[in-house]
């Protein structure tokens, strides 16, 4: 594993222990056998997090979106990476992960 993937991984498990001492729980999920990094659900309902370095080639961004794209609810949908534009992919959320980690 890259140091950077292993960097990211430590992050969001950090963020999803921050998020479970406020009452919201967490887990892995799937959609489609395809997996969903992490599934919080709390008060406000569900949010799906997908966390990648970048999704720069069609082939990471069809990894990291496409498993939130078969979801068809309307619960939050993130992808947090390190990349510097916000974006939004139908309905799904693009985000820089420090700015995540920094709200």
């Amino acid at each position: 594993m890259k140091i950077i993937e292993f960097l990211l991984y430590t992050i969001k498990t950090l963020r999803a222990r921050i998020y479970a001492k406020r009452g919201a729980e967490w887990q892995s999920g799937k959609a489609d056998n395809k997996e969903i990094d992490f599934v919080a659900s709390g008060a406000r309902g569900l949010s799906y997090y997908q966390v990648a370095q970048t999704v720069n080639t069609p082939e990471i961004f069809a990894r990291e979106f496409g498993p939130l794209q078969k979801l068809h609810d309307h619960y939050r949908k993130t992808v947090l990476t390190l990349d510097d534009l916000p974006e939004n992919h139908d309905g799904i959320e693009k985000r820089n992960i420090i700015d995540f980690l920094l709200e």
